[in-house]
């Protein structure tokens, strides 16, 4: 059993689940790790939407650690990933990927033409009339027991927040998401504020001046810079954390990827309004365009394979159908 398929496979229930696959005539998976599952519905039309390039995410791990044992935990999981990518990926009729760079790293083990991309969406709505805002405020989304998010706040703290702090001795940024527990114990300033689970994101992300995004690595795309251009939010990040949207530096975004790029960037934003405003409405218009779930449902209509889609449309113009 590869490491993680184990996670959907819950022995009392193995063998329900093959059953039904087996009787099944469309079978859509979510995530490489349940790619192994295609086995057992041969005669199945059969989807797969890719979350990430698993390979390539724990390379990234793998490199970038600095704790051995984590390297070479990191090191099983690539290969187990690879293994599966390489095995299970030409089984299916459609794969799909969230970004083109995506795209292209999973055509060396399946035909392109099966792979569709399918970026990830956000519900938008009207843009939001200019709200009143915390001048020296910065805004994280993310939970922290997930490694990219971890990486990304503690480079975020060692880094870069000493630089804008010395200029900016008000300043305050918001940290939401589960798994503070293991980062608390590292950040000692009460300006830098581990929030948790919150009931609403957007209670935090409204009033703040901007979101930040030191993403250093990772698969896939940040439904973090969706959620906060949705909002008409100015957003702050890495090249990496950027990766696989329709991010262009001074129109949509700002990019940095040093800490005294990154952090020349803060000021520069919270010192221009405008600015702010200007990336902020131009993010906003980025989603209404590319990542809208209206503009999902386009994408995943035309993803499917022809004759699924004729048989679907057949059906809802049966008598009856709603």
């Amino acid at each position: 059993m590869p490491p993680l398929v184990d996670r959907f496979a819950e022995p009392q229930h193995i063998q329900t689940m093959i059953e039904l696959l087996g009787k099944a005539e469309l079978v859509w998976l979510e995530h490489l790790w349940l790619a192994p599952y295609a086995e057992f519905c041969p005669a199945a039309t059969k989807i797969l939407d890719v979350h990430n390039v698993e390979s390539t995410f724990y390379r990234q791990m793998r490199k970038t650690s600095r704790w051995p044992l984590d390297r070479l935990g990191y090191y099983i999981f690539e290969r187990a990933a690879q293994k599966i990518e390489q095995r299970f990926l030409p089984y299916f009729d459609r794969v799909l990927a969230v970004s083109e760079e995506d795209r292209r790293v999973l055509s060396q083990y399946c035909p392109a033409e099966k792979i569709r991309v399918i970026p990830n969406a956000v519900e938008l709505n009207s843009l939001p009339a200019s709200t009143k805002s915390e001048a020296h405020s910065l805004y994280f989304a993310g939970r922290l027991d997930y490694p990219p998010n971890r990486d990304a706040i503690l480079w975020f703290y060692r880094e870069v927040w000493p630089l804008v702090r010395s200029r900016i001795p008000d300043l305050h940024c918001y940290v939401v998401g589960g798994g503070r527990e293991g980062v608390a114990s590292q950040l000692g300033d009460n300006h830098f504020q581990l929030l948790g689970e919150v009931e609403k994101t957007e209670t935090y992300l409204r009033p703040s001046a901007m979101a930040i995004v030191p993403v250093r690595t990772g698969g896939g795309t940040r439904f973090k810079i969706l959620e906060a251009w949705a909002a008409g939010k100015a957003v702050i990040s890495t090249t990496k954390g950027a990766e696989g949207l329709a991010a262009r530096h001074g129109e949509n975004i700002w990019l940095a990827d040093t800490a005294s790029g990154f952090a020349e960037g803060i000021l520069r934003l919270l010192s221009d309004g405008a600015l702010r405003s200007r990336l902020g409405e131009r993010g906003w218009k980025t989603v209404e365009e590319c990542y809208s779930l209206e503009r999902l449902q386009e994408s995943l209509t035309a993803a499917l394979p022809d004759h699924i889609v004729l048989r679907r449309k057949a059906r809802e113009a049966e008598p009856g159908c709603v």
